[in-house]
């Protein structure tokens, strides 16, 4: 009797299963609590992250509040696909 789905069938795809549950849960963890209850120190580290712009941005528009009141949040998350787009384009190599 197998155990294991027929995707895990291989040695490489065995490996990324149990990374891909743990990066889940991990992740979703964080994203569950208000940034107002987290530590002092993820909280300061959180405004560097483009996740903390999205859950404003959704949070206000879901609560029925206008774009206006949310161009910070778009306007950081355009400057961060920018400079994703700029660090992209100088340091990727086809070679």
């Amino acid at each position: 009797m197998r155990i294991f789905p027929s995707c895990l069938a291989d040695k490489n795809s065995a490996f990324s299963l149990p990374w891909h549950c743990c990066t889940t849960r991990s992740w979703s963890f964080w994203t569950n609590w208000p940034r107002e209850l987290m530590p002092a120190t993820v909280e300061k580290i959180s405004a560097f992250l483009p996740l903390t712009y999205v859950v404003n941005l959704l949070r206000g528009l879901w609560m029925g509040e206008s774009w206006g009141n949310h161009l910070m949040d778009v306007g950081i998350l355009v400057l961060m696909l920018v400079a994703g787009l700029l660090i992209s384009v100088k340091l990727f190599r086809w070679e």
